[in-house]
């Protein structure tokens, strides 16, 4: 058996175990959207797009919350630079807490020495009838808008996400979630993110939802504000 068959029996296992619990660990990668086309860019940029495809992202989830962050694996002999730029590609810094309860997300952000607790607004998602299946699981698209501010201005991305009903869980990579079951694949502003493995733990192991809540509570409009200011600052 290769290892892509072995990849998609594993899948169909664990999406059956689902119907007995829904506790455990879901790991996810990134690349650009036309990551393909970067051949001849520089080399820092192409060393950037290397490491961002060895990142890993992890969703610890249980059936009353969960937490996106990205998996510290990279090497202490990394360049400072080359990992800031990785960052950036990834489009993804921090951590986002989902409260399963109160049906709302933080994320949670070091800026400036100082740690902010951002409430992420709600995305009024779009669902359809239009299916992919990813691995073994059988998805169906949803499809957004989002507005973003940045030192360039308002921009409107658009959002599609590829979750999965049979792993009813409202959640997803990067904080993105509220849909019927687990985002198994997200596009966003030029970026993929795509499940990987899941691991799942039997009901007698709750995975402990490490979230610690220190740092200022700000909207992503005043996060958005500050961020801008200290941007038009450094000229």
């Amino acid at each position: 058996m290769n290892t892509k068959t072995s990849l998609v029996v594993i899948l169909m296992v664990l999406t059956s175990c689902f119907l007995r619990g829904q506790n455990g660990y879901a790991y996810y990668k990134k690349r650009l959207l036309n990551d393909a086309n970067k051949e001849n860019v520089n080399s820092k940029f192409q060393k950037a797009i290397k490491m961002l495809h060895e990142q890993d992202f992890i969703l610890s989830f249980n059936t009353q919350n969960a937490l996106f962050k990205k998996v510290d694996n990279m090497s202490i002999e990394t360049n400072k630079s080359f990992e800031a730029y990785t960052r950036a590609l990834s489009g993804f810094t921090g951590q986002t807490y989902f409260d399963r309860r109160k049906k709302n997300v933080i994320h949670k952000k070091e800026f400036l020495g100082n740690f902010f607790l951002i409430n992420k607004k709600k995305i009024n998602w779009t669902l359809t009838k239009e299916q992919l299946k990813i691995s073994s699981f059988e998805c169906y698209k949803a499809v957004a808008k989002e507005t973003i501010n940045s030192p360039t201005g308002f921009h409107e991305i658009d959002l599609i996400a590829w979750y999965a009903p049979d792993i009813s869980l409202p959640y997803g990579p990067d904080g993105y979630g509220g849909l019927p079951g687990l985002i198994i694949c997200l596009k966003n502003n030029g970026r993929v993110t795509t499940l990987k493995k899941i691991e799942l733990l039997n009901d007698k192991e709750l995975v402990n939802i490490n979230f610690i809540l220190e740092g200022k509570y700000v909207t992503e409009n005043e996060y958005d504000k500050m961020v801008i200011k200290a941007f038009e600052n450094r000229f």
